[in-house]
């Protein structure tokens, strides 16, 4: 087995006897460079067989020289150091959003991993500059006494060189009158599943569900996937008719860009149908993945 103290980037091996019955003892001893007060030691094994059968751990004090060592090889993975490579992540845009506040327009934006450190968003209203924001201060500026009627970029520099010009923006314009009057909101249109008449002649209406998001399209922002339940959807433990799962996908304009009808077999309720969003199959486009029965007259509406 070998043992390493303190985390350190070395370990001491040590080879223990077999002593051919358990009511027989051997000892074993190693010098270690331990430190005043609390020390950590952890011990592996080195062979399939497992570690020995250690009963207990002495420490005593000793001037004898430390028992030699051996390097401990680091583990050696996929480098995530290098900007724009390594660990897998979608290829977003920087997802300006100005939101309404009442006495002036909040914008704010994605940092992205692929950031270097000197990287620098300047922030313009109407065409003209209003602020510099290093990425280590923020992702966001407050502009007092703007309205939703201004307009709002942001470029982006790295070293001085500018590599992003003009980002989109998406405005939150109406303020919510709710609550105390805080938060902004954007409205999106989304088409409403026509009415469906069960076997036993009820009929069952649809409304939104679950949400999740992804750049389904490629285009570096975000779509909304939107499950559709329908009224009669009941929990599992519950026996009767329930109506067929919607998927919807819309841009944040309220185009919708495909639904999908789970068909006949999928149960509607809390516990069914969780889904993911995801670009699973490395395409920079996320698949979407959920239960259905492709037999059962599942359908895509594009």
């Amino acid at each position: 087995m070998y043992l390493n103290v303190n985390n350190a980037i070395v370990y001491w091996q040590d080879a223990f006897v077999v002593t051919g019955a358990w009511t027989s003892w051997d000892e074993v001893m190693l010098y270690l460079p331990l430190q005043a007060g609390v020390n950590y030691l952890s011990v592996t094994s080195m062979t399939e067989n497992g570690a020995p059968n250690l009963d207990t751990i002495t420490v005593t004090e000793t001037d004898q020289e430390e028992s030699a060592s051996n390097p401990l090889e680091p583990i050696v993975g996929e480098s995530n150091n290098t900007y724009g490579e390594g660990r897998q992540m979608e290829a977003l845009d920087r997802g300006v959003v100005v939101a309404y506040t009442g006495d002036g327009m909040l914008v704010s934006w994605r940092s992205l991993a692929t950031d270097a450190e000197d990287t620098t968003f300047n922030l313009y209203q109407n065409g003209t500059f209003v602020a510099s924001i290093q990425v280590q201060e923020a992702t966001n500026y407050f502009v007092s006494g703007a309205t939703a009627s201004d307009s709002f970029t942001i470029d982006t520099y790295e070293n001085g060189v500018l590599t992003e010009q003009g980002q989109t923006v998406i405005i939150f314009g109406n303020k919510n009158t709710g609550a105390g009057g805080t938060g902004a909101y954007m409205d999106v249109a989304l088409n409403v599943p026509a009415d469906q008449t069960m076997p036993d002649n009820i009929t069952c209406s649809y409304t939104p569900n679950d949400c999740s998001v992804g750049d389904v399209d490629g285009d570096g922002a975000y779509e909304i996937i939107v499950k559709r339940d329908p009224s009669n959807s009941k929990d599992n433990s519950l026996s009767g008719y329930t109506r067929t799962v919607f998927l919807d996908c819309y841009e944040l304009d309220g185009t919708q860009l495909w639904r999908i009808d789970l068909g006949i077999n999928i149960r509607a309720g809390a516990h069914y149908t969780q889904y993911m969003v995801y670009d699973f199959e490395v395409t920079e486009k996320p698949n979407r993945c959920a239960k259905h029965r492709t037999a059962q007259q599942t359908v895509l509406e594009q």
